[in-house]
């Protein structure tokens, strides 16, 4: 079920929801490093890097910021793994990001 990219865009969103609701460290550090996981797809990847309601690259990019190491590491291998995705994106601020 995890291999459905569309499946793991659902779990991704919901990551964020958790992290959104309650912004505990260790839910934000479990959050980060699944949706770091789940952006190895590669059509995961561009759907992420496409579609700004899931909001996915605005979390990540606001939330690398962290004061904790971990988040702040998981949220910038994300964004590593999304970058090839995200400098082809259509949206010029993902772009930026992926640069």
């Amino acid at each position: 079920m995890l291999s459905d990219p569309v499946f793991s865009i659902r779990y991704i969103s919901g990551f964020i929801d958790l992290t959104l609701l309650f912004p505990r460290v260790l839910w934000c550090e479990e959050s980060v490093q699944a949706i770091w996981a789940l952006c190895f797809d590669k059509e995961v990847q561009a759907r992420v890097a496409e579609d700004k309601e899931l909001g996915v690259v605005e979390f990540l990019d606001d939330t690398r910021h962290s004061e904790n190491a971990r988040v702040k590491a998981s949220c910038n291998g994300a964004l590593w793994t999304l970058k090839d995705a995200l400098k082809t994106s259509s949206h010029k601020k993902y772009k930026e990001i992926g640069e």
